[in-house]
């Protein structure tokens, strides 16, 4: 990392950050103060980072000195111990959207070179470069679990994108969506291994400019295919295209739907018959860039709630309030340890409530909340019956 030299540019937004750091009526509400630590060593709080950014920007602008202070020893700098659960915005009194001027901070960090960036995210960027996703595994290996059962077509009226966690790593979820998504009658195709990473972990590191290709490449591939509506089960990729590519490709030609209000659309026109009953009782989880960042929060219960025989229960905090399964924005990469940790909470209010599933629409919160459980369970807190399901998947098995 090449040293800052003084005089540097001034922090993005400098005028939130220093009332955020005068606040901090969001520190209660903060995902990761609210779980407690356990790795990263410390309860950072948006005030916390707030005071971070301007003790960075003081060094950045006159004589360079170093950053002391209680945060000196801990393994990863407050820059990155967020979430991205957006609830300090659903709380501040004073409408500050703070998730989005830290992501110009991390941009500004990145630019000036002016704080060490977590290996984690370095290595994320790097094989979403190389290999197309953020695990680094190898591209003919993209849509193994699903090629023999649904080939790539060349044309369709919906096309699936199953984003890179769904598409290596929960197989069963991509293989529910794209079962449910054919039983409505409409011609279906996802994008095999061709196509790459929405760019959101770009998002979140502050590498903005890394997201142009990948949006033009993504949506060159839907238009190929003619396809009138585009389906992503991840939130990520939902917004994705939802919020970050028209700014950089134009309008798009083809709707854009997250899985749970597509479901919601297919339930509401009678396209989907169900022939078996759901007979548990399942409590769903709003994943935080579902429901805060995209305002979908009512269509996934009434999916569930038009399943037979499934008795759908609710969490204390839903909705926009929703609790965060702690590992979006990158945190579960950052720090798995404690992302898996804030998850717990989430899964083990479900159970003592008395619920059979778990029930998301998300695979990042699929895979914490996995997790979690089996950290529970290893500690005698639930016992096995207990499931986590994407909606897809009981959907799937009410056909």
């Amino acid at each position: 990392m090449t040293a800052y030299e003084p005089g540097g540019p001034p922090l993005p937004h400098r005028r939130y950050f220093e009332l955020c750091a005068r606040c901090g009526k969001c520190n209660d509400h903060c995902t990761v103060n609210y779980s407690g630590t356990e790795s990263t060593g410390t309860c950072t709080t948006p005030q916390d980072i707030a005071l971070h950014l301007l003790a960075l920007e003081n060094a950045v602008q006159g004589p360079a000195t170093d950053i002391t202070g209680r945060i000196e020893d801990i393994p990863v700098r407050p820059t990155y111990i967020c979430t991205a659960c957006s609830l300090c915005d659903y709380a501040c009194p004073y409408h500050v959207r703070f998730l989005e001027n830290l992501i110009h901070a991390r941009e500004w960090i990145r630019q000036n070179e002016v704080e060490e960036i977590p290996k984690a995210v370095m290595d994320m960027e790097n094989d979403i470069s190389r290999h197309g996703n953020p695990f680094g595994y190898p591209r003919e290996n993209r849509d193994e679990w699903v090629r023999d059962d649904f080939p790539v077509l060349e044309k369709a009226d919906v096309v699936y994108y199953a984003g890179c966690q769904t598409a290596y790593q929960l197989f069963s979820v991509e293989k529910a969506i794209l079962k449910v998504l054919s039983a409505a009658g409409q011609t279906v195709t996802h994008t095999g291994t061709a196509d790459l990473c929405c760019g959101r972990p770009f998002y979140f590191s502050g590498k903005n400019d890394k997201i142009d290709f990948v949006a033009r490449h993504n949506v060159d591939l839907v238009k190929a295919k003619s396809a009138k509506v585009l389906v992503a089960s991840c939130s990520s990729c939902y917004l994705a295209f939802k919020k970050d590519y028209p700014p950089i490709v134009g309008v798009l030609p083809f709707e854009v739907y997250h899985t749970a209000g597509y479901f919601h659309i297919l339930i509401s026109e009678n396209r989907l018959k169900f022939h078996r009953s759901f007979e548990k009782k399942v409590i769903y989880h709003d994943p935080c860039e579902l429901s805060r960042g995209g305002g979908i929060v009512t269509q996934p219960r009434e999916v569930l709630k038009a399943l037979p025989g499934l008795d759908l229960m609710e969490l204390d905090k839903k909705g926009a309030d929703g609790l965060c399964c702690g590992g979006g924005g990158m945190f579960e990469a950052v720090d798995e340890d404690q992302s898996y940790h804030i998850g717990e909470a989430v899964v083990a209010e479900a159970y003592e409530k008395g619920a059979d599933v778990l029930a998301t629409a998300c695979p990042t919160c699929n895979t914490v909340f996995n997790m979690a459980r089996n950290n529970l369970m290893k500690k005698g807190k639930l016992n096995k019956k207990f499931k986590i399901m994407d909606i897809a998947e009981i959907i799937a098995k009410c056909l």
